[in-house]
């Protein structure tokens, strides 16, 4: 059996809610809001190249909340030069670097190599050390074009630094595609790889 609705409990529910809902800390998520106030001891100058130096790593996180730098009178100087995959961005990845002791990538791409970061700038900004334009990457859509909206071929590729992908729909390819996106649902495609 249901317990009795009673006007009086829900008020009194209702009350304590909000009153323990203004009482919560707001102080929470202060280490994400920046202060637009300037550092005493710091010259400006010197904020400014700090602050463009950790932009130029690729790593935003960094920037946003480096220690002791987290308060700018202006920050526009942080936006002159936006990625190319923002609105009029200019900034174009250049093919990433190879550590030479250990003779791999220094960029961080997967979750193991940056545990709890967003690594998702770095993925974008990201060009293979030993990218040739040759070597065409075909993408399956296996779910149909419709679903998608796209344009079949290479034209949705013409901005992206890697643009040496086709778009195709045709399923008797699949077992030759370089990868196959599923939308919505998954269909086994008939073959293993």
């Amino acid at each position: 059996m249901l317990p009795r609705f009673s006007l009086r409990r829900l008020l009194i529910v209702l009350v304590l809610g909000c009153v323990l809902f203004k009482l919560w800390p707001v102080t929470l998520f202060d280490h994400k809001v920046i202060h637009k106030t300037l550092l005493v001891n710091t010259p400006q100058e010197e904020i400014i190249k700090k602050r463009t130096d950790l932009i130029r790593s690729n790593r935003i996180e960094e920037a946003e909340y480096a220690e002791g730098e987290e308060a700018y009178a202006d920050t526009d100087f942080l936006f002159e030069e936006k990625y190319w995959f923002m609105v009029n961005g200019t900034r174009r990845p250049i093919p990433a670097q190879i550590n030479p002791i250990t003779n791999r990538r220094n960029a961080k791409l997967w979750p193991k190599e940056d545990p709890g970061q967003d690594r998702i700038v770095n993925q974008l900004m990201y060009i293979p050390p030993n990218y040739e334009t040759r070597n065409v990457k075909k993408i399956l859509l296996f779910n149909a074009l419709t679903s998608w909206n796209v344009k079949l071929g290479s034209s949705m590729f013409s901005n992206c630094p890697v643009s040496s992908c086709v778009l195709t729909t045709n399923k008797a390819e699949s077992p030759f595609v370089d990868i196959i996106l599923y939308r919505d649902y998954f269909t086994h495609p008939g073959h293993s790889r």
